[in-house]
């Protein structure tokens, strides 16, 4: 007999399922947009592994504002590049590339990818661990290895090709081991998903006879070398895939192989291939339905034998041909508008926009994802990242659903209340006990007059204000338009799960809008990050932007407007206590920054 929550479902879609959907089909507000961080070989973060834990820290936290400035809506942040850790590991050394000296913890001790996390959630983006599965060293007698790396303790498992080691992919012992890194991170980590990069066999030197023993040994099919090799990857893919969905079943998993499959196909495409020097195969990795999508590296520009165009339509009609179709997100090469990189410069200043244009008319393609994240950040890039913030990603988004994971939706939020104290609107409301958990929630914004009409303003994306994973968000108070003009904001949350699946409408509330007028931008914005959020035992408040001679004054208000103490600093960390003595209650406060003349309010979730 049916229990009362799958009568509710069933009831639920079938009265609701188009109104459901129905937001699905704005395609403006479904797009991948993604950057990766690449911590190899210092390359974005951090730019020395000589700073302090304070320098590294303020880096990390100024690489998510500026990508939050360019519209990125997820991050690909490498946590894994030769079987080393930028998190807290007990199966793998530190990073040389955090610290300096691999296996040697940072000093205070802080976990990286955990702050990452932080910073991504608390800005609506999804946070994925990139992993590269089996580089151990790349550069053999370079650096110090620590005697707890895997290449120490389990030679055998070791490959030695050219002045790199990697862990063997054909050997069994060595693929578990890695599926036992990315299940530990899935435990003990809030990521969205976890990412490969396109490292599996070596590119170059490419692999001769040193896996000549790997292959008498396991190979029971009597498969020739390059078609074991290749299947050894099948394989590894497939274990991974079940042990992610099995670890946890609402994160992802996704790949970014290199952006030829095979040199000569499609047509007139030239070049080193994924195929035959890797030995990577994703068109059997769409046929498994062992991802649940796919980045291909088009690092290419229109023309020539690496045609970004033929390229750009042969990846979905494959993916969208196969036994398990899934979605192509781009991989751009940003890198290449650096005009100060004088080895890969440069495209034409208007190619990554004309890419980005092609690959959002091309069916089967479903966003970009950027490499990388300096070079979205830098001023040399030709403008690239003012065009992102004004014009390609002016717009909010976030990534569409996957139509081969859980499409049930959230139920609608429910007693959505908004508060207006010291000049901020605090919005809070409770997931809805059913249909699928909500994994975040986004918020709406107009400016109007009653009645709302709620479908058109959530299937609006220029109405999306914010994506929150927590049940509560603030804002300054909007300023209303001319005198005489409607002058009532109206807010309106909904549900999304895991799989990005949005669900029906909160109800609608409102505040008066500020007849304030807006102040000049100033030269360069107030940025203040809170940390941990929700907090049970303290509250890190750090505070970056504008220099003034004076110091920043913090002043924190429970929702009532009440003011519970005073602070000051750039780097301040706030205990839970009241001014009068005594920890706070559990429950939302707000945090209060003024630095010169500017100002900005966050929220932070007390618990017990």
């Amino acid at each position: 007999m049916p229990n009362r929550l799958t009568v509710f479902f069933l009831a639920f879609l079938t009265l609701h399922a188009p109104d459901v959907l129905r937001a699905q089909d704005v395609t403006d507000k479904w797009e991948m947009r993604g950057a990766w961080i690449a911590t190899v070989i210092n390359l974005d973060w951090p730019s020395n592994a000589s700073l302090s834990v304070a320098s590294q820290q303020a880096e990390l936290t100024t690489i998510f504002n500026g990508l939050e400035d360019r519209g990125i809506n997820a991050v690909f942040f490498q946590v894994r590049s030769e079987a080393d850790a930028m998190y807290a590991s007990s199966l793998e050394p530190w990073s040389r590339y955090l610290t300096g000296l691999q296996g040697r913890a940072p000093n205070p001790v802080w976990d990286p990818l955990e702050t990452a996390v932080e910073l991504a959630h608390a800005r609506g983006m999804e946070l994925h661990a990139w992993v590269n599965p089996f580089r151990a060293v790349r550069q053999t007698n370079a650096y110090p290895i620590d005697p707890g790396h895997i290449s120490e303790t389990n030679p055998e498992w070791i490959l030695e090709v050219g002045t790199q080691k990697l862990l063997d992919p054909g050997n069994p012992d060595a693929r578990a081991f890695v599926i036992d890194v990315v299940r530990d991170i899935l435990v003990r980590y809030d990521v969205d998903g976890i990412h490969f990069d396109d490292y599996f066999y070596p590119y170059t030197p490419v692999i001769g006879a040193q896996d000549d023993a790997t292959h008498a040994a396991y190979n029971p099919g009597g498969l020739p070398k390059g078609d074991w090799r290749r299947e050894n990857i099948n394989i590894f893919m497939r274990d991974v895939y079940t042990a992610v969905v099995e670890t946890n079943p609402e994160a992802l998993f996704g790949v970014s192989p290199f952006g030829i499959w095979r040199n000569g196909v499609p047509s007139g495409i030239t070049g080193l291939d994924a195929y035959n020097v890797v030995f990577a195969d994703p068109l059997a990795w769409f046929e498994d339905g062992s991802i649940d999508y796919l980045v291909p590296q088009l690092y290419w520009q229109f023309g020539g034998g690496q045609d970004f165009g033929t390229l750009v339509d042969w990846w979905p009609a494959q993916a969208q041909a196969a036994a398990n179709p899934r979605p192509i997100y781009v991989g751009h090469a940003v890198y290449k508008m650096d005009t100060s990189d004088s080895f890969n410069c440069c495209y034409a200043a208007d190619e990554l926009s004309r890419q980005i244009r092609r690959a959002r008319a091309t069916t089967g393609v479903a966003g970009s994802v950027h490499f990388r994240a300096a070079d979205l950040l830098t001023s040399t890039n030709q403008g690239f990242s003012d065009t992102l913030a004004t014009d390609l990603y002016a717009v909010p988004a976030f990534r569409g659903p996957l139509g081969h994971r859980d499409a049930f939706p959230p139920g609608a939020p429910d007693n959505l209340s908004a508060l207006s104290a010291a000049g901020t609107v605090l919005l809070s409301w409770d997931p809805s006990f059913f249909g699928t958990p909500a994994r975040r929630f986004a918020v709406y914004r107009v400016i109007g007059e009653e009645p709302v009409d709620v479908r058109a303003v959530t299937n609006n994306p220029e109405h999306l204000v914010a994506l929150t994973y927590e049940p509560q968000f603030s804002e300054p108070v909007p300023v209303g338009g001319e005198p005489g003009a409607p002058n009532t904001a109206y807010y309106i949350v909904t549900a999304l799960t895991f799989n990005n699946v949005e669900g029906p409408e909160s109800n609608v509330v409102s505040i008066a809008t500020s007849t304030a007028t807006e102040a000049v931008v100033p030269d360069s914005r107030l940025v203040v990050d809170v940390y941990p959020n929700p907090a049970r035992r303290h509250v890190q408040i750090v505070v970056g932007g504008r220099h003034y001679a004076d110091v920043p004054r913090i002043r924190i208000y429970d929702v009532a407007g009440r003011l519970v103490t005073s602070l000051s600093g750039t780097e301040t960390t706030w205990d839970l206590s009241a001014q009068s003595g005594g920890r706070v209650a559990p429950g939302l406060y707000l945090i209060t920054v003024q630095f010169g003349t500017q100002r900005q309010t966050r929220t932070v979730l007390v618990t017990p």
